[in-house]
């Protein structure tokens, strides 16, 4: 009897694990020019910052679901800006506008390599406030001709290990 109640409780639970991976879809923007996976359909919304190489458009697509929040922002930088700057120092900065957008500590600022670009990642925590507890946020830098795209998760809570952060990271991939 016990063994056809265990039986009976992993089909079950089949569909529930199901359920939890159909959740994931692969987001596409053709306009941005790039794929990710997500685990629901995000919002999109467009900002202009007028920096001192011109006005810069920065397109971002986010999600925020059950606590985490996912997202892909992408800039088409001004000629002068990429024959100036280095991408080292392109991803400098939207690194610290990063840490000072979201008042983050960081942890740690590597260079990868994804989709055939050399880029950079940046891992910190995101300190508690108010009804907010501490977050581990990941992010990746990625610069394709004059196109900077920037990629994020927040975790709350999260481990630096979370498999979360490489499932969503690892998944961005550019059109042809």
């Amino acid at each position: 009897m016990k063994y056809i109640m265990v039986v009976i409780c992993l089909i079950a639970l089949v569909p529930v694990a199901i359920a939890g991976e159909a959740e994931w879809r692969t987001f596409t923007s053709t306009t941005g020019g790039f794929s990710v996976l997500m685990p629901g359909i995000p919002t999109f919304t467009a900002t202009t910052d007028h920096t001192v190489v011109g006005a810069v458009i920065e397109n971002l697509y986010t999600l925020n679901l059950s606590g985490a929040s996912y997202s892909v922002e992408y800039s088409d930088l001004p000629g002068v800006a990429t024959f100036f700057d280095s991408d080292d120092s392109l991803y400098d900065d939207a690194k610290e506008g990063l840490l000072k957008r979201t008042g983050g500590k960081m942890i740690s600022y590597i260079g990868i390599e994804q989709v055939g670009i050399k880029g950079k990642e940046v891992e910190c925590d995101i300190p508690a406030a108010g009804k907010l507890p501490l977050s581990k946020l990941k992010a990746r830098f990625l610069l394709k001709d004059k196109r900077l795209y920037v990629l994020s998760i927040t975790i709350p809570n999260g481990e630096k290990d979370d498999p979360l952060f490489s499932r969503y990271l690892d998944s961005f991939r550019l059109l042809k």
